[in-house]
């Protein structure tokens, strides 16, 4: 995601294993509904990298967009390991979340 698409949360293209471009399929375009909380830690995070306006949301320590094997591996898994959990991938992760958040909408 990019500052550029911040205001709408649209997914215009994606990155995979580094290199971007277009997301698989029509339905993986187009907007992003985004919960107010989830919307207000944008902000933070917005304001914690000096508001910029342009550039990926998320940054590594080298300022280029952030690699999500990488932080699987270096940061989700190792948490998972210490709280006796496996890491079953972002797709299971983001079904996850969805539940998550469908269940709290009751």
């Amino acid at each position: 995601m990019t500052w550029e698409c911040y205001s709408e949360l649209n997914v215009v293209r994606a990155k995979v294993h580094g290199k971007f471009g277009q997301p698989k399929t029509k339905k993986r375009r187009g907007a992003v509904h985004c919960f107010p909380r989830a919307e207000r830690h944008l902000g933070q995070v917005q304001i914690a990298c000096r508001n910029p306006i342009t550039g990926p949301m998320f940054i590594s320590a080298k300022g280029q967009a952030l690699d999500l094997n990488n932080l699987a591996n270096r940061v989700i898994r190792p948490i998972l390991v210490e709280h006796g959990m496996q890491w079953h991938g972002y797709h299971a992760c983001r079904r996850g979340l969805a539940t998550r958040l469908h269940d709290q909408r009751k």
